[in-house]
């Protein structure tokens, strides 16, 4: 009220700009076949409108985000032999294609020769390669996973693999299990299956003196329990998966140790995929909630191809081969979990549970 003049005139293109403002009609702006459906309609309609605009541009950036890293390394791989542990579905069977389309020799392992056969054929249809083979494993069986590498060491006749994912893994199994060693499954499987199988390739020399031993893992904040690493006295689902994760991280900081102990120019990284839409987790949800679970997916998931290029770029990135013992999120190198101490008595639980040693 007790402005002058001259500063009324100043402010009123201001207050008109304002007024236009608060009377902007959003149908004006678009379709007319829904802009018709908004005349005189609640006030609140343009608001709705303008939040949907809004919304939609929000939603399709997070949606990009979410996606995460793509790998930009694209260079021939002739001559590379890749083994990837369950790559016949998932991210696995997604790197394997994209190494085979790239003329590398792609060795997939199954539990079965059944799934082995259908997913060799299936990788042969979609790249037109025909060097893609399997080779049966079981990580759930310790004396199962040591067979493996005398037979590996067969059908490489001479050859060594450039590298080694280990990729595959079983998924928040709903009742606790245990293995008929007596490991709780997650663990079992998830952990000391990849650790047995490293250790022994390594022991016979099959893997190339400048070679990669990829892990994968998760981004896990977990806390491992070293007085119940059974989870016998409470299990959780989760849980018994993050900690079997969690894992993987240690024994890939203690492998690279011990690796660079010995001067070895092997080295071993782990990754985060990131959140992948896993059909396991879909058949643990009730049938009532997989419409919802499939609209969440598709919003906050990535799919089986984008969880792959992490994989991708640490198994072909030239600059990885000097970033042995680090954690990788989205093709970048990113702070995981790290513990010294906790990583070698990890390593010290492993050799005691599986009588396998580095060599």
């Amino acid at each position: 009220r007790n402005l002058n003049l001259s500063q009324n005139q100043q402010l009123k293109p201001r207050m008109d700009a304002f007024t236009q403002f608060k009377n902007f009609n959003v149908a004006r702006f678009v379709p007319t076949s829904i802009g018709g459906h908004f005349q005189n309609r609640s006030p609140m309609t343009p608001y709705l409108a303008a939040g949907v605009l809004v919304t939609l541009p929000v939603l399709f950036g997070y949606r990009r985000w979410i996606q995460g890293g793509v790998n930009h390394h694209q260079q021939d791989q002739s001559g590379k032999i890749v083994l990837i542990t369950g790559g016949n579905s998932g991210i696995g069977y997604e790197t394997a294609k994209d190494l085979a389309s790239k003329n590398a020799t792609v060795i997939i392992t199954v539990r079965s020769d059944a799934k082995g056969i259908e997913a060799v054929q299936a990788l042969k249809n979609e790249t037109g390669m025909s060097d893609i083979h399997y080779i049966l494993l079981e990580l759930d069986e310790f004396h199962k996973v040591k067979t493996f590498a005398p037979r590996l060491k067969d059908f490489l006749a001479g050859r060594k693999i450039d590298c080694l994912v280990n990729n595959a893994a079983v998924w928040m199994l709903g009742e606790r299990t245990e293995t008929k060693d007596g490991i709780e499954t997650h663990f079992s499987t998830n952990h000391l299956g990849p650790y047995i199988l490293t250790l022994d390739l390594l022991n016979e020399g099959l893997i190339r003196d400048n070679g990669r031993i990829v892990n994968v893992a998760s981004n896990v904040r977990a806390v491992f329990n070293f007085d119940d690493y059974q989870l016998k006295n409470k299990y959780d689902r989760m849980m018994a998966l993050e900690q079997s994760k969690l894992a993987a991280v240690y024994f890939t900081q203690e492998l690279q140790r011990r690796l660079r102990a010995k001067n070895s120019k092997i080295i071993a990284v782990s990754l985060h995929p990131g959140m992948i839409k896993n059909q396991n987790v879909a058949k643990q949800i009730p049938s009532v909630l997989l419409p919802v679970y499939a609209l969440i997916s598709k919003i906050v998931m990535k799919s089986t191809d984008q969880g792959a290029q992490t994989s991708l770029h640490c198994i072909m990135a030239p600059e990885v081969q000097t970033q042995g013992g680090k954690f990788f999120v989205d093709c970048q190198v990113k702070k995981g979990p790290e513990d010294e101490h906790l990583e070698k008595k990890l390593w010290t639980l492993s050799e005691n549970l599986t009588g396998v040693k580095l060599n």
